[in-house]
């Protein structure tokens, strides 16, 4: 039996950046899908020093996505490239 698998959901979830705030968004949830629901905010105690963690939960069991203030600081240099680079044959 496997221990673990690596699976990409194209479609699914969504990265946003936003460069002046160096803020990023995770969004875990399909578009549509849990517009209205009562969310809690939760900093991340302990997470990257330079940065701050906010994890966006639904009654306390359902994760909608995950806010990343100082995102520069704690992402991927390659993935803040992807992210601020327009696609290939746009201004």
């Amino acid at each position: 039996m496997e221990k673990s698998k690596d699976v990409y959901f194209e479609g699914l979830v969504k990265i946003t950046y936003d460069t002046e705030a160096d803020a990023a968004y995770i969004y875990l949830m399909p578009e549509g899908q849990g517009e209205g629901a009562i969310v809690r905010q939760v900093q991340v105690e302990d997470g990257p020093s330079e940065s701050d963690v906010i994890l966006d939960i639904e009654n306390s069991k359902i994760l909608h996505g995950i806010e990343i203030l100082g995102a520069s600081e704690c992402l991927p240099s390659v993935l803040i490239d992807q992210l601020t680079t327009p696609p290939t044959g746009q201004n």
